[in-house]
Protein backbone atom coordinates (compact mmCIF):
# COMPACT_ATOMS: atom_id res chain seq x y z
CA UNK A 1 0.00 0.00 0.00
CA UNK A 2 2.94 2.38 0.82
CA UNK A 3 4.56 1.74 -2.48
CA UNK A 4 1.50 2.06 -4.45
CA UNK A 5 1.19 5.88 -2.36
CA UNK A 6 5.21 6.58 -3.46
CA UNK A 7 4.27 5.69 -7.06
CA UNK A 8 1.24 7.80 -7.47
CA UNK A 9 2.93 10.60 -5.81
CA UNK A 10 6.04 10.25 -8.18
CA UNK A 11 3.67 9.61 -11.39
CA UNK A 12 1.39 12.77 -11.06
CA UNK A 13 4.69 14.74 -10.07
CA UNK A 14 6.44 13.51 -13.09
CA UNK A 15 3.07 14.69 -14.92
CA UNK A 16 3.33 18.02 -13.34
CA UNK A 17 7.01 18.68 -14.39
CA UNK A 18 6.66 17.70 -18.26
CA UNK A 19 3.85 20.16 -18.18
CA UNK A 20 5.78 22.77 -16.22
CA UNK A 21 8.81 22.24 -19.21
CA UNK A 22 6.34 23.38 -21.37
CA UNK A 23 6.45 20.73 -23.67
CA UNK A 24 5.05 20.98 -27.40
CA UNK A 25 2.92 18.15 -28.94
CA UNK A 26 4.42 17.74 -32.06
CA UNK A 27 2.69 17.93 -35.65
CA UNK A 28 1.51 14.20 -36.88
CA UNK A 29 0.68 15.62 -40.50
CA UNK A 30 1.62 12.46 -43.18
CA UNK A 31 2.13 13.14 -46.42
CA UNK A 32 0.63 10.92 -48.85
CA UNK A 33 2.75 8.79 -51.41
CA UNK A 34 1.01 10.69 -54.13
CA UNK A 35 2.25 13.84 -52.49
CA UNK A 36 5.40 12.77 -52.15
CA UNK A 37 5.42 11.87 -55.87
CA UNK A 38 4.99 15.22 -57.22
CA UNK A 39 7.02 17.20 -54.45
CA UNK A 40 9.57 14.88 -55.76
CA UNK A 41 8.80 15.62 -59.26
CA UNK A 42 7.94 19.97 -58.58
CA UNK A 43 11.89 19.56 -56.60
CA UNK A 44 13.44 17.76 -60.24
CA UNK A 45 11.85 20.22 -62.35
CA UNK A 46 12.46 23.50 -60.17
CA UNK A 47 16.02 22.46 -59.17
CA UNK A 48 18.37 25.30 -58.36
CA UNK A 49 15.29 28.45 -59.03
CA UNK A 50 15.06 29.58 -55.75
CA UNK A 51 17.45 30.48 -52.66
CA UNK A 52 15.36 29.04 -49.17
CA UNK A 53 16.13 25.35 -50.61
CA UNK A 54 14.46 23.87 -47.60
CA UNK A 55 11.01 25.45 -46.91
CA UNK A 56 8.22 24.31 -48.75
CA UNK A 57 4.59 25.09 -48.75
CA UNK A 58 1.72 23.71 -49.42
CA UNK A 59 -1.88 24.97 -49.76
CA UNK A 60 -4.98 22.56 -50.58
CA UNK A 61 -8.19 24.61 -51.25
CA UNK A 62 -11.76 23.25 -52.67
CA UNK A 63 -13.47 25.53 -55.69
CA UNK A 64 -16.83 26.31 -55.89
CA UNK A 65 -16.76 24.65 -59.26
CA UNK A 66 -16.36 21.41 -57.89
CA UNK A 67 -12.53 21.46 -58.49
CA UNK A 68 -9.66 21.18 -55.88
CA UNK A 69 -6.45 23.66 -56.09
CA UNK A 70 -3.10 22.16 -54.66
CA UNK A 71 -0.37 24.85 -54.64
CA UNK A 72 3.26 23.92 -53.79
CA UNK A 73 5.55 27.35 -52.59
CA UNK A 74 9.09 27.47 -52.74
CA UNK A 75 8.64 30.25 -50.38
CA UNK A 76 11.44 33.01 -49.19
CA UNK A 77 10.63 32.53 -45.31
CA UNK A 78 12.77 35.99 -44.83
CA UNK A 79 10.01 37.76 -46.66
CA UNK A 80 6.46 36.22 -46.56
CA UNK A 81 5.13 34.55 -43.66
CA UNK A 82 2.60 32.04 -44.22
CA UNK A 83 -0.95 31.91 -42.93
CA UNK A 84 -4.38 30.35 -42.75
CA UNK A 85 -5.79 26.88 -42.06
CA UNK A 86 -2.70 25.18 -40.58
CA UNK A 87 -2.65 21.27 -41.08
CA UNK A 88 1.07 21.26 -39.54
CA UNK A 89 4.55 20.53 -40.50
CA UNK A 90 6.35 17.82 -42.49
CA UNK A 91 9.70 16.59 -42.78
CA UNK A 92 10.42 15.14 -46.28
CA UNK A 93 13.66 14.59 -47.49
CA UNK A 94 16.02 17.53 -46.14
CA UNK A 95 13.21 20.04 -46.47
CA UNK A 96 10.20 21.52 -43.84
CA UNK A 97 6.73 21.30 -45.69
CA UNK A 98 3.92 23.49 -44.13
CA UNK A 99 0.85 22.06 -45.05
CA UNK A 100 -2.18 24.61 -44.96
CA UNK A 101 -6.16 24.59 -46.11
CA UNK A 102 -7.78 21.05 -47.31
CA UNK A 103 -6.30 17.82 -47.86
CA UNK A 104 -9.32 16.91 -49.47
CA UNK A 105 -9.94 13.97 -47.29
CA UNK A 106 -6.90 13.00 -46.87
CA UNK A 107 -6.18 12.44 -50.60
CA UNK A 108 -2.94 14.44 -50.24
CA UNK A 109 -2.00 14.48 -46.73
CA UNK A 110 -3.45 14.15 -43.08
CA UNK A 111 -3.46 15.40 -40.14
CA UNK A 112 -4.26 15.66 -36.29
CA UNK A 113 -2.99 18.95 -36.07
CA UNK A 114 -5.33 22.15 -36.94
CA UNK A 115 -5.82 25.90 -35.61
CA UNK A 116 -5.66 28.91 -37.44
CA UNK A 117 -1.97 31.23 -38.13
CA UNK A 118 -2.90 34.73 -38.07
CA UNK A 119 -1.81 37.00 -41.28
CA UNK A 120 1.65 39.14 -39.91
CA UNK A 121 2.59 40.21 -43.05
CA UNK A 122 3.59 43.84 -43.47
CA UNK A 123 1.19 45.88 -44.59
CA UNK A 124 4.29 46.86 -47.19
CA UNK A 125 4.62 43.65 -48.31
CA UNK A 126 0.93 44.17 -50.20
CA UNK A 127 2.68 46.37 -52.39
CA UNK A 128 5.90 44.94 -53.27
CA UNK A 129 6.10 42.00 -56.20
CA UNK A 130 6.74 38.60 -54.94
CA UNK A 131 6.01 35.49 -57.35
CA UNK A 132 7.69 32.20 -55.63
CA UNK A 133 8.35 29.45 -57.37
CA UNK A 134 5.05 27.51 -57.91
CA UNK A 135 2.39 24.96 -59.41
CA UNK A 136 -0.89 25.36 -58.73
CA UNK A 137 -2.76 21.83 -59.79
CA UNK A 138 -6.53 22.15 -60.36
CA UNK A 139 -8.07 18.80 -60.15
CA UNK A 140 -11.72 17.98 -60.90
CA UNK A 141 -13.39 16.53 -58.02
CA UNK A 142 -15.26 13.67 -60.12
CA UNK A 143 -12.26 12.26 -61.80
CA UNK A 144 -9.16 13.85 -60.30
CA UNK A 145 -8.11 15.27 -63.91
CA UNK A 146 -6.61 18.54 -64.44
CA UNK A 147 -7.92 21.28 -65.28
CA UNK A 148 -5.57 23.31 -66.97
CA UNK A 149 -7.89 26.62 -67.23
CA UNK A 150 -7.19 26.82 -63.66
CA UNK A 151 -3.89 25.25 -62.84
CA UNK A 152 -0.56 27.35 -63.07
CA UNK A 153 2.75 26.36 -64.39
CA UNK A 154 5.37 28.49 -65.52
CA UNK A 155 4.55 29.08 -69.07
CA UNK A 156 1.24 26.76 -69.30
CA UNK A 157 1.17 27.16 -72.77
CA UNK A 158 4.16 25.19 -73.59
CA UNK A 159 5.03 21.51 -74.77
CA UNK A 160 6.88 20.98 -71.76
CA UNK A 161 3.96 22.20 -69.37
CA UNK A 162 1.74 19.63 -71.07
CA UNK A 163 4.09 16.51 -70.81
CA UNK A 164 4.48 17.80 -67.39
CA UNK A 165 0.26 18.01 -66.69
CA UNK A 166 0.43 14.53 -67.90
CA UNK A 167 3.08 12.96 -65.45
CA UNK A 168 1.20 14.91 -62.28
CA UNK A 169 -1.96 12.73 -63.82
CA UNK A 170 -0.03 10.01 -63.99
CA UNK A 171 0.66 10.35 -60.16
CA UNK A 172 -2.80 10.84 -59.37
CA UNK A 173 -4.40 7.88 -60.32
CA UNK A 174 -1.65 5.39 -58.67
Amino acid sequence: MYVHKINTVLAVLFAVVLNSCGTRQSDTAVLSERTQSIIDYFLDETENQYTDENLLELYGSISEDSNYIIGIYAVDSSFSKPYGKYNGRVRYKKYDILLFGDSWNDFFWSSDTTYIVENMNSDEQNYVFYDPISWEICLSLKDTTINIDCSNFPDIFSEHTRSLIDSIEIILRH
